[in-house]
């Protein structure tokens, strides 16, 4: 099964789980998906220890520190619990140098591990005078270099990641959200995909932002998984959720016989565990 199957596996199991209020039961597989996914963050790091990437996905877990931390105001106490969790040579390890000049200005802020110490710290770091232009500019070289596969700087992830959330709560109408939502990464997800993570962030935003009319505008450049991702985080009463479905039948056409369905399943199945 290709890692584009497995995350958007992942993905929709995490939204349905927490949609059902149901408990999910995790692999390697599905540890990344629920941790960007889960509403519950400290639960999503708890169950994740016992996987062996568990140390790489702090990366993750500071980039759902920034999006709690824009939306809701600074959450007392959640860095120092995230930093009590994690091995100590893995968070000062996050702080090292990191050699972009795109990126390089925003993350000179987002590199003082004194900024996420308390409110005070935080809300000094939001009023910095030109953080908007510098999110800006580090979008910018996302869309114009990263996603093309011209100048992929993973290690610079979190600076874009805080400089779209920053967005979306000072500069709503920036038109970089957009692109991040329409425009789809040139080389296939690694391990925690990242990229599609950032575009559903960013799909999701738009969706709500703009409306159905923004999926109806843009169909043609918009990810299948996208609008099956946003169908999964509707509720079924919800009326938007019929223009959803048409959407996704428009993109994709109608759905698969549920027996053939099961048939290209098994066989897929079969494949991936090499008994063909």
């Amino acid at each position: 099964m290709c890692m584009y199957c497995l995350v958007q596996i992942g993905v929709i199991s995490t939204v349905e789980a927490e949609m059902s209020d149901s408990i999910l039961d995790l692999d390697d597989t599905l540890f990344g998906s629920y941790l960007q996914e889960s509403d519950d963050l400290i639960g999503a790091i708890h169950a994740a220890k016992k996987f062996c990437f568990f140390n790489q996905s702090f990366e993750v877990t500071i980039c759902r520190l920034y999006a709690e931390n824009l939306a809701k105001g600074y959450v007392d106490g959640l860095y120092q619990l995230i930093k009590s969790i994690y091995p100590e040579d893995v968070v000062h390890d996050f702080f090292r140098t990191r050699d972009n000049p795109r990126c390089l200005r925003i993350w000179e802020g987002l590199a003082n591990p004194a900024i996420y110490e308390n409110k005070e710290c935080w809300e000094s770091y939001l009023k910095t005078t030109d953080l908007t232009e510098q999110a800006e500019d580090c979008l910018k070289f996302y869309c114009d270099r990263w996603l093309p596969g011209i100048e992929q700087e993973h290690d610079l992830f979190p600076a874009v990641f805080f400089s779209i959330c920053f967005l979306m709560k000072y500069r709503p109408d920036s038109n970089h959200i957009k692109r991040v939502a329409l425009v789809s990464p040139s080389r296939g997800p690694e391990f925690f995909a990242i990229d599609l993570w950032l575009q559903r962030k960013a799909g999701e935003f738009c969706f709500h932002e703009y409306g159905i009319k923004f999926l109806k505008d843009n169909l043609k450049s918009i990810r299948e998984e996208l609008l099956q991702y946003l169908l999964a985080k509707t509720k079924p009463t919800d009326p938007v959720t019929k223009a959803l479905n048409r959407l996704i039948t428009e993109k994709m056409g109608p759905p698969l016989p549920a027996a053939l369905l099961a048939q290209i399943l098994d066989m897929d199945n079969k494949y991936t565990q090499g008994d063909f």
